[in-house]
């Protein structure tokens, strides 16, 4: 047996059948883990899809137990030198045979690469291998009205009755899990909202992976109302997908919020380099609108942020220039807000704070989009039902009171200290505390807080940005002067970029900042 292929959830190896005439197979071995983005999900979804083609007989499709070739097509092509135009022809003649057969079946194929195309190198008789990744949209949707009630069915739309009147939960293709408490919960999705606006109104987000998805269905045939029909008993959901002249999107999307006060307003920036293009609109009307026109906005922009390693566009919301933009009162007569939930349950309440309170107010939500999939952000109904409402700060969740240092930090950068501070068993000796918003700043709940560690001899500010960066320059001032202590600062060094973009750097910076906020 030899590895042939592989990808992100499995490993494609040559290997041969002995109990059927000893005849070559291509046998894949999938990696299941649960914590990962997508599983089992998707790996349930290809061996539903494997076993439904095995009633079809194609020439230019994989099924079960089909003879496949010896070695990956990119292996063969450089050891013979490259492919003839007679048989590259007869190659894409076969591909296209196959990828028309999978869509008359509503299979969709995204992952089109050498490793999923295997072909026999004497004949070149090509077999695309189904991906993990392929959305198999009309299986899934003949289940919801089926299954609907079912608590632990993960289709697209669910309806649940527990603790509130009637709650809908919206999972997009390969993106969120929904459940119970216990189970893989990721995030509760704007449902809830829906039954707060009327019916004329309306939700509105600007279209990312997700929402090209949705896209994908309408654009496949399929029944719109089968996903959204429930909906319409509240109100109305919109996806819009925006162009990439993010300047002029988001003063869109700005006046749209101001015209309609009570539509709740989301505008996505996939990544920092599609949220840098809409800075001249956020400075001149986002920030600022209020102030000069007196005009109020609803408007909450989503701005992914976290570091992973990735480069500087893919890391950095640039938070820095934002809090600079705003007037940092210790109130709610702000001009604009930051938060920076760390759980499902938190960004939930900022949604669903941000239309019932009886004023608009403009605002960015700062996370990562690994956060989806961390098993430590999810969130139970008990953190969003009834009595539970949007923390400002969050304290160590073990009350150690006698601890020796107390480490104020936001958003991701809490589950990578408390898992250092778990290695290092040092559980006894320092306390993490979260600050869920920035602006307005916290002033009671941050003093409240920290006055409880009345042991604590060293206060650290850590962050997971270079220190001209991130929320330390404009929360330092304000820590000391609420705590009467000296915040001290760890975290990565000043940098000329947001992020280094090479992960051996960035994996040294990491280890550099985790040694110096626990070393005591």
């Amino acid at each position: 047996m030899e590895e042939i292929g592989g990808g992100a959830y499995g490993v494609v190896f040559r290997a041969r059948d002995r109990q059927h005439d000893n005849r070559v197979v291509a046998l894949k071995r999938l990696r299941v883990q649960a914590s990962d983005e997508g599983m089992p999900l998707n790996t349930i979804r290809e061996i539903a899809i494997l076993r439904r083609l095995v009633g079809f007989e194609h020439p230019n499709v994989v099924s079960l137990l089909d003879v496949c070739c010896s070695r990956r097509n990119d292996h063969e092509i450089s050891a013979n030198g490259g492919v003839s135009l007679e048989n590259c022809r007869h190659i894409s003649r076969q591909l296209l045979s196959g990828l028309d057969f999978l869509h008359s079946q509503c299979i969709v194929h995204r992952d089109l690469k050498p490793q999923n195309v295997l072909i026999t190198s004497q004949q070149h008789e090509m077999r695309l291998l189904p991906e993990e990744q392929q959305n198999f949209i009309r299986s899934e949707l003949a289940l919801i009205e089926k299954e609907s009630s079912d608590a632990s069915h993960t289709g697209y739309i669910l309806q649940l009755a527990k603790e509130f009147d009637e709650f809908l939960a919206l999972r997009f293709p390969d993106v969120k899990r929904y459940g119970l408490e216990g189970s893989e919960t990721i995030m509760l999705w704007f449902d809830t909202i829906l039954n707060e606006v009327d019916k004329d109104n309306h939700v509105t987000i600007g279209m990312t992976h997700r929402g090209r998805n949705n896209l994908l269905v309408c654009l496949l045939g399929l029944r719109a109302d089968i996903m959204f029909g429930k909906m319409s008993e509240f109100g109305d959901f919109d996806v819009v997908n925006a162009p990439l002249t993010e300047q002029a999107v988001v003063a869109f999307e700005w006046g749209y919020s101001i015209d309609h006060p009570n539509n709740l307003c989301l505008w996505e920036a996939q990544f920092g380099d599609f949220w840098n293009q809409a800075e001249v609109s956020v400075d001149t009307l986002v920030t600022c609108g209020e102030q000069k026109w007196g005009l109020q906005s609803s408007l909450l922009m989503l701005l992914p942020h976290g570091y992973d390693g990735a480069g500087p566009e893919h890391s950095s919301s640039r938070v820095e220039r934002l809090l600079q933009m705003t007037d940092s009162l210790e109130n709610d007569n702000i001009n604009f807000q930051i938060m920076w939930p760390s759980t499902a349950a938190q960004y939930f309440h900022i949604l669903r704070r941000q239309m019932v309170r009886n004023y608009r107010k403009p605002g960015a939500i700062v996370m990562p989009k690994t956060l989806l999939r961390l098993p430590e952000s999810r969130s139970t109904f008990a953190e969003m039902g009834p009595n539970t409402s949007f923390q400002t700060v969050i304290d160590d969740p073990s009350k150690n009171m006698k601890a020796k240092r107390v480490v104020v930090t936001a958003g991701k950068h809490y589950f990578t200290l408390v898992n250092e501070r778990a290695k290092r068993g040092m559980q006894n000796d320092v306390a993490i505390v979260r600050l869920e918003q920035l602006v307005p700043f916290p002033a009671k709940e941050i003093q409240e807080t920290l006055a409880r560690y009345t042991n604590a001899t060293s206060f650290v500010f850590s962050q997971e940005e270079p220190r001209n960066c991130g929320a330390w320059s404009f929360a330092k001032p304000r820590l000391d002067f609420i705590s009467g202590r000296r915040f001290s600062y760890t975290g990565r060094p000043e940098m000329p970029t947001s992020a280094t973009g090479t992960g051996v750097m960035h994996r040294r910076q990491l280890v550099d900042l985790l040694e110096d906020t626990f070393k005591l």
